[in-house]
């Protein structure tokens, strides 16, 4: 390789360094491998990349991950006549959301959403119930249990 290819400028820094870097610049600036940002190409970079507009958008669907042997349920991003029931980034569990919905009242904490066939992605209304409390919901769970053999 020729010196003067060597010296090619390869990349452009965005503001600060005053147009293209090479790799000494690069090792000043402690650019390691990026441009350097302002104030400004921060703030347009959490434009782009918030909402609908980051690649990842899933529509405010979140999945939550699946623990032991249940599947992983699905967050909803929480409209806002019911926010009082919303998590602190503003999501929801959506069979939580479909029950509150149905009824048209917020949940209370303590208030058990069950799944009737036990998918926790089957979120029609027609598939859930809706108890007082966890204690109500595993007294059913074992009445439901003891039917079963």
């Amino acid at each position: 390789m020729k010196r003067k290819d060597r010296l090619t400028p390869t990349t452009t820094c965005s503001y600060h360094c005053n147009g293209l870097l090479r790799g000494q610049e690069w090792k000043l600036h402690g650019h390691k491998g990026r441009a350097c940002w302002t104030e400004q190409s921060e703030k347009d970079f959490r434009e782009r990349m918030t909402g609908s507009t980051n690649p990842s958008w899933k529509g405010g669907v979140m999945y939550r991950h699946k623990q032991g042997n249940y599947k992983g349920q699905i967050l909803v991003k929480c409209p806002p006549s019911f926010l009082g029931m919303s998590r602190k980034n503003g999501y929801v569990l959506e069979h939580r959301l479909k029950m509150s919905q149905h009824l048209n009242r917020l949940l209370e904490k303590e208030e058990v959403v069950h799944h009737i066939d036990h998918d926790p992605h089957n979120n029609k209304i027609e598939n859930l119930m809706l108890f007082k409390n966890n204690s109500e919901h595993k007294i059913y769970e074992a009445q439901e249990q003891r039917l079963k053999k």
